[in-house]
């Protein structure tokens, strides 16, 4: 996303007076594209239980942050050497970087404020300095955004984090039913006399080799699960 959205700025800014500072910066850019895209790769192919989660954490979040200062550079060099027109481009690509940031970062409160921090400040810095007041009114404009983003973000992280957090309780049920099951088959297999259970129709479900033994001596046992009581 982020080489995409560099490749748009690059088209909407390109001038004489600033393609070779736009090509250097979008070489930057997809050098730390690279770079995250490497890091996301060797995360995923690592067994989870290797994993230190925190550590892994501050990796996306220093990604995130060399990028986002690549953006907030950007602000800062082009927007002054562009007119209206190309300063607004500048905005609305940045603008939906962050807006994508929001929910690529849903999982990190950390890595998203490493990404957006620095490119909304520039933006905001950079408004409060232009001499007519419009760009004071989109500064607050921002500002707002900021604040929205945030709370959007908290919404996608709490809900997030909500869907782990059942499939772990739920995974940890499905183990203490599977070990409760485990024991009983053991406790009906060591029980010393003959005994079997019966569903709701009347068929077998499970019996012990000596219910098989004095019962069904002349049926494989493998082939006593679903036979009818009256059998």
């Amino acid at each position: 996303t982020g080489a995409v959205n560099s490749g748009i700025l690059l088209v909407v800014l390109w001038g004489p007076h600033t393609g070779e500072a736009l090509l250097a910066w979008f070489v930057c850019v997809l050098g730390v594209s690279l770079a995250r895209t490497l890091l996301h790769r060797a995360f995923t192919r690592l067994d989870p239980g290797d994993a230190v989660p925190r550590d892994w954490e501050m990796r996306f979040a220093l990604g995130a942050f060399s990028e986002g200062a690549l953006w907030s550079a950007a602000v800062l060099v082009f927007f002054d050497a562009s007119g209206p027109l190309s300063q607004m481009g500048l905005l609305f690509v940045l603008g939906g970087s962050v807006i994508g940031a929001a929910g690529l970062y849903a999982a990190s409160t950390r890595t998203l404020v490493a990404g957006v921090a620095l490119p909304l400040a520039a933006v905001v810095v950079q408004l409060l300095i232009e001499p007519l007041p419009g760009y004071r009114l989109l500064a607050l404009v921002v500002g707002v955004f900021a604040v929205v983003l945030v709370r959007v973000h908290r919404e996608l992280n709490g809900s997030l984090m909500e869907t782990v957090r059942t499939r772990l309780e739920n995974a940890s049920l499905v183990e203490l039913l599977e070990a409760s099951e485990a024991r009983l088959l053991d406790a009906i297999e060591s029980y010393p006399g003959g005994i079997a259970f019966f569903d709701e129709r009347d068929r077998l479900v499970v019996a012990n080799p000596e219910f098989a033994r004095v019962y069904a001596a002349n049926v494989a046992r493998g082939e006593l699960p679903g036979r009818p009581y009256a059998e």
